[in-house]
């Protein structure tokens, strides 16, 4: 079974060089630009890893990780959050919610591509309590 990754980030150019380079090596690949978006990929889609740009429009990552969380049709998948604002990469966090890995941005497509490996060869499926977050 093809692993389902998404990938939402705001740069269009560099979503299909993610997306390319993702397909080439298996995956089956879906792209959002916006926090809505990303949401409604996560319901259809149902991707086993999620690449998440924190400063998405409409709802960010912090509001896409709420619905992860909070919503019971939403999957709970292992994070990878990259970031090119100037922030500390040592908090593995998008707001309360924890992240499985932090890269800063730019990332090429192939190390976004090692990230993506190792993230799954680490991930081991807990169940996460859903319900509302205490902030």
């Amino acid at each position: 079974m093809r692993k389902r990754i998404l990938v939402a980030d705001t740069e269009t150019v560099v979503l299909k060089r993610y997306q390319e380079c993702l397909a080439e090596h298996g995956f089956k690949v879906a792209i959002a630009t916006n926090g809505l978006d990303c949401v409604a990929q996560m319901r259809c889609f149902r991707p086993h890893l999620l690449v998440l740009d924190p400063w998405l429009p409409w709802g960010g990552g912090e509001g896409v990780l709420a619905m992860m969380y909070e919503d019971p049709q939403v999957p709970l998948v292992p994070v990878i959050a990259m970031s090119g604002q100037d922030e500390s990469l040592d908090s593995y966090r998008v707001g309360v919610f924890p992240v499985t890995d932090r890269q800063p941005k730019p990332l090429t497509p192939e190390k976004l591509l090692e990230r993506v490996r190792l993230v799954l060869s680490r991930s081991i499926r807990k169940k996460r309590r859903r319900g509302p977050v205490i902030r």
